[in-house]
């Protein structure tokens, strides 16, 4: 029985499984080159990190979730890389309706300046305008007086 044992042990393991080895495993003989994968697989998220990217917690999301198929860490790697800065313009309601407004603040109307101003404080109190572009209109229908 057991020539039997250790003839099929030598056909399935190889001779050095019950030798101790003192060679180096896989681990040790190849470090550099495991640290240089989980450096790369990690980069995008290191790179949104440092670039301090508003979605970087999306992006290391992604990269650690989806960095083990090419196109989830392409997609890392490119967001992380995207703009930082948001640009976005923020229009409030009483600009554009002052600004439509304008033409009715010309000097050429037949109202009095007094009609013109409680016009612009109407427009006030009603948060069309605010107090800065109320002050400016005020001060061009004031120009009549002078």
């Amino acid at each position: 029985m057991r020539r039997l044992f250790a003839f099929t042990a030598s056909i399935v393991m190889p001779s050095n499984v019950f030798a101790q080895s003192t060679s180096p495993t896989f681990l040790q003989e190849n470090r550099l080159a495991i640290a240089i994968m989980i450096f790369l697989y990690l980069l995008p998220s290191w790179i949104a990190w440092s670039r301090k990217h508003p979605s970087k917690g999306s992006i290391i999301a992604v990269n650690i979730l989806l960095g083990w198929s090419v196109a989830g860490w392409i997609w890392a790697l490119i967001w992380s890389l995207g703009t930082t800065k948001h640009n976005i313009a923020v229009v409030s309601p009483s600009t554009v309706t002052t600004q439509q407004s304008v033409p009715a603040a010309s000097p050429a109307t037949n109202k009095s300046v007094a009609e013109r101003i409680s016009e612009l404080k109407a427009m006030l109190d009603s948060g069309t305008i605010n107090l800065m572009e109320f002050e400016a209109l005020k001060a061009d229908a004031m120009k009549g007086l002078v």
